[in-house]
């Protein structure tokens, strides 16, 4: 399911409550807008924010990975970026697992044309290729 999909997917208050949090990347926010729009609905956001980007074109993203714990979500997305890999965060859940213990989820989103480099990536992670080993010096530039 590309996040265009999810966005339809949602009831109109569901969808209404997601831009009016603030919460979305400007991809993710025009994509929204964009269902809003369609369904006829008006924007939740406040009249005094900023207008947000619009891209000169619709821009299909791609789940690279569902729930994934947030510590995995973040080491995968700072792999993305290291390999100049464009992503989007998706959904984030928050569990309740205990009396004061949640449990965060997340899923990466890229665009179709980056997705196989961003699966090898992902595997180059889980293999530890892009691991520092044990004599980096973060203090020696290059």
């Amino acid at each position: 399911m590309d996040l265009r999909d999810y966005f339809d997917s949602l009831a109109d208050e569901e969808l209404l409550r997601r831009v009016a949090a603030r919460g979305l990347t400007d991809e993710a926010l025009a994509l929204a807008l964009a269902e809003l729009a369609r369904r006829g609905l008006p924007d939740p956001r406040t009249p005094d924010e900023p207008p947000s980007p619009q891209p000169a074109e619709s821009v299909e993203l791609v789940f690279l990975a569902q729930g994934l714990p947030a510590g995995d979500a973040q080491s995968l997305a700072g792999a993305l970026h290291q390999a100049g890999i464009p992503y989007s965060h998706g959904r984030v859940r928050h569990t309740l697992v205990g009396y004061r213990a949640t449990e965060v989820h997340a899923d990466l989103l890229v665009r179709p044309e980056h997705l196989a480099a961003a699966r090898a990536a992902v595997e180059a992670f889980r293999r530890g290729d892009l691991a520092i080993d044990e004599s980096f010096d973060p203090s020696v530039d290059g």
